[in-house]
């Protein structure tokens, strides 16, 4: 018997690109291919707010603060939406015409990483958690190919980029600089497909990966070493979310 669904939250007219809760879990935000952003009320079971682009929408990420909206689009656009102001307040093109994949921004706000179709990752290390146009904006090569996915660990000691090209990298944070910079630490091999999608453990000690390969990995960070292989799946692990808090 398959369960039932307790939500279904329908009326998209493209593929769904990014999806994620408010810290209360009474809301769910998501993005499409289709150009809209949608607010979802789950108490309702309806859409309490919609914001149209033109573009395709490829990714969202949710600002600490949660009243703000950090997307990409198929363009190269990064914008931002503020829903006290009720609009695009902020707009950036680190790379024209070439779609932003993958957004990850920092639990203290303090920074923000977008990855591009190209394998390059843009970092914007933002003033007072606030986004605009005099930020710092670093440009390096994550990989070369296609990254898929980017995520900024809680604790902000590493960041960790997918790739079309079978692998995952880990970066950690050298402080040493006057800006802070990703460096890269290490690559963990052992997916034969795209990997598409991680997620660092609450402490990063530990980050899972999802591929094309049918099969999920748990991977220690420092050691770079494969912990279990999650199997059963008899399609592509396309997304996955880690429900880990830390204990106070």
């Amino acid at each position: 018997m398959k369960p039932n669904p307790i939500h279904v939250f329908d009326g998209f007219k493209n593929n769904i690109t990014g999806i994620g809760f408010v810290k209360d879990g009474g809301y769910i935000y998501s993005c499409s291919e289709d150009g809209f952003i949608r607010i979802h009320d789950i108490r309702s079971n309806k859409v309490s707010k919609e914001i149209q682009e033109k573009e395709s929408i490829t990714c969202v990420a949710l600002h600490p603060n949660e009243s703000e909206l950090i997307f990409g689009d198929q363009q190269g656009n990064i914008k931002v939406y503020d829903f006290k102001l009720n609009k695009i307040r902020y707009k950036t093109n680190p790379c024209p015409d070439v779609g932003i994949r993958s957004i990850s921004i920092s639990s203290n706000a303090s920074q923000f990483v977008a990855a591009d179709s190209n394998g390059y990752c843009h970092q914007y290390m933002t003033q007072n958690m606030d986004i605009n146009q005099d930020n710092i904006h670093t440009r390096f090569e994550g990989h070369q190919d296609y990254i898929t996915k980017v995520s900024i660990s809680a604790d902000l000691r590493f960041m960790a980029s997918c790739s079309a090209d079978k692998t995952t990298k880990i970066w950690f944070l050298n402080e040493k600089y006057e800006v802070p910079k990703w460096e890269y630490n290490k690559t963990l091999f052992g997916h034969a497909r795209w990997v598409w999608d991680c997620a660092f453990s609450c402490d990063s000690e530990y980050i899972i990966t999802a591929s094309s390969d049918y099969v999920a990995k748990i991977w220690q960070c420092e050691s770079g070493d494969v912990l279990r292989n999650l199997k059963g799946h008899k399609l592509a692990v396309n997304c996955l979310t880690l429900n880990d808090v830390a204990q106070e």
